[in-house]
């Protein structure tokens, strides 16, 4: 039998597989519940022969584990079995009474401190062979690394993620202002929503060094956030707290966490660092709370959550008339609600009032400059959307957001090379940006560069492969993916993977132009028209392309183009 035993929750069973490999690399038989421990029904008689030969009986500690019963029961029998008991730490937890027994006056150790691991195993008489010590982060440069993980929504109703997810985004932008944080984005942080407990593959990944971890419950205006801040390399946690209160206190309790991990990184702000990490949109509690769900709605992306995200902004807005980024938003969803639902020319002078609001209460707000720039591009006033370009960059210079606004401005005025620089400007700020990555090669395309388009492809497609492997279901960018499949000349895998999404049911209407599209770049005329046609059933509206572009011009000779431009007319499209 195995000279290791571990007990976990089969909640972490990953991190439970991560360990025995670490240890197995290191030349120590470890045994392991493969099903995990909670999926027993009753003790079988194999574990209790593993456990009661092994050598050490390591425990992982997690939310998860300290309510097993199992876990309880095995740690209980070790302790009288008297084997030697190393308590791991997943995260930092507090023990039941059911466990300080056995547990007391042990020392824990975090998980990820391997050499600490390898240390007290070697303690009890079991020496590794090799040390598996593979260093999780490369520095790239001075800054310190830092990930905000997305806060997890441990309500009692489990109906607050809006608001964790808002914290999150917070806490990132109020980092974001600090120059000697290398900081991963708000996009990229929110991909590993549903894998935040894989810290150390988003360290290795993302080159990430400190994390902060959270978590929120919310009952009404009754709050509690709790927060740490982790060191993978070193294994441990330079310092975690709790704050309990009512939702008006949130203001203190965001600057309170954003200045501990100024001071436990060592940081040091200028004044104009500091007054932009302390610095508060809003005073009014509820119009920030409103503010908040009002973008969780438009972050939905459907007919229904942008129009509640009008309509919330706009009740943020009557609880704080001052509130800059109250109006910013409401500009956005109002721009996105022309765009896609209605040519309704109100939403636009409504847009357009809200965007003049607040820049008069804030001068120099970015945002209101990016929704500028949106505006004056729908009027087709290149020029001046330009200039709103401009100006925001001005204001926020590493802000990839900024820079592709401007690239997209550039790009619908026929600048592209402009354009291409201002992508290739962005994607230095996040370089895992898969759109940016997408609207990069489409550039390229647009101007005939095919050597440019083919390395811009193969560049974005290790970080298209690290994305769907998490987020399988996400249509849009399983659709770039098999464009850039296909501008990367890998034509059978674009094929494959393109023909994979149609089998999705209930697409929208742009995922089928968009295949289309590719099946119009592969030559295949009859089956590009017979997907438009789909395109335009399941409601793609934006039907100039089928009049109008150069490249409709094959679709023109097949048959069925009459039968899709009476469906265009049906539908009562824009012609």
């Amino acid at each position: 039998m195995a000279d290791i035993f571990i007990s976990y929750s089969s909640k972490d069973k990953e991190k439970a597989d991560q360990l025995t490999e670490l240890l197995a690399s290191a030349g120590l038989s470890v045994w392991i519940d493969k099903t995990g421990i909670e999926a027993a029904t009753s003790w079988s008689e194999e574990i209790v022969n593993a456990l009661d030969a092994c050598k050490a009986f390591v425990v992982m500690l997690s939310p998860s584990s300290i309510e097993s019963k199992n876990v309880v029961r095995e740690v209980a029998l070790a302790f009288e079995k008297n084997k030697k008991i190393l308590p791991l730490d997943l995260e930092p937890v507090q023990l039941p009474a059911s466990l300080q027994y056995h547990l007391a006056g042990l020392q824990r150790t975090s998980m990820m401190n391997i050499d600490s691991i390898i240390r007290a195993l070697g303690k009890i008489g079991l020496e590794a062979k090799q040390i598996p010590t593979p260093k999780i982060v490369r520095e790239t440069d001075s800054r310190k690394s830092l990930m905000v993980l997305p806060f997890e929504d441990l309500s009692p109703t489990q109906d607050n993620g809006w608001f964790a997810d808002g914290l999150t985004g917070e806490l990132i932008d109020a980092l974001a202002h600090i120059r000697s944080i290398r900081l991963i984005d708000r996009k990229t942080s929110m991909g590993f929503k549903n894998h935040r407990d894989k810290t150390i593959e988003i360290a290795k990944e993302l080159q990430v060094r400190y994390f902060i971890d959270g978590s929120v419950r919310k009952f009404g205006e009754q709050i509690k956030i709790s927060t740490a801040l982790l060191d993978v390399v070193e294994g441990e946690y330079l310092w975690q707290e709790s704050h309990k209160g009512v939702f008006a206190d949130i203001f203190d309790i965001q600057e309170s966490v954003a200045q501990k991990v100024v001071t436990a990184l060592k940081l040091h702000l200028s004044n104009d660092e500091m007054g932009k990490v302390s610095a508060r949109e809003t005073n009014n509690a509820e119009a920030y709370e409103v503010e908040m769900l009002a973008r969780s709605q438009y972050l939905l992306q459907t007919k229904q959550g942008i129009m509640q995200s009008i309509k919330l902004h706009e009740e943020a807005i009557t609880l704080d008339p001052l509130y800059a980024k109250a109006y910013s938003g409401l500009a956005n969803a109002l721009i996105s609600y022309y765009k896609d639902y209605s040519p309704d020319e109100t939403f636009i002078s409504r847009a357009e009032q809200a965007i003049y609001k607040a820049l008069e209460l804030k001068p120099d707000f970015a945002p209101a400059y990016n929704m500028k720039g949106k505006l004056h591009l729908l009027r087709n006033q290149f020029d001046e959307a330009i200039e709103a370009g401009k100006k925001a960059i001005s204001i926020e210079p590493e802000n990839s957001t900024t820079h592709g606004q401007l690239a997209v401005t550039y790009s619908t005025a026929g600048h592209y090379a402009d354009a291409i620089q201002e992508f290739r400007s962005a994607l230095t700020y996040t370089p895992d940006d898969l759109v940016i990555h997408y609207n990069l090669v489409l550039e390229y395309h647009a101007i005939k560069d095919s050597e440019n388009r083919y390395a811009a492809s193969c560049n974005a497609l290790p970080h298209f492969i690290k994305y769907l492997r998490r987020h399988p279901d996400d249509q849009t960018m399983r659709m770039a993916y098999s464009v850039c499949l296909f501008f990367a000349e890998k034509y059978e895998e674009s094929k494959q993977e393109i023909e994979e999404l149609l089998k999705i049911p209930r697409l929208d209407g742009m995922t089928y132009f968009n295949c289309a599209s590719l099946y119009l770049e592969m030559q295949d005329h009859q089956r590009a028209l017979d997907l438009y046609t789909i395109a335009v059933e399941h409601g793609y509206r934006r039907t100039e392309f089928f009049y109008n572009d150069p490249d409709a011009e094959p679709l023109k000779k097949l048959p069925g183009y009459q039968t899709l431009l009476e469906k265009i007319k049906e539908k009562k499209l824009p012609l």
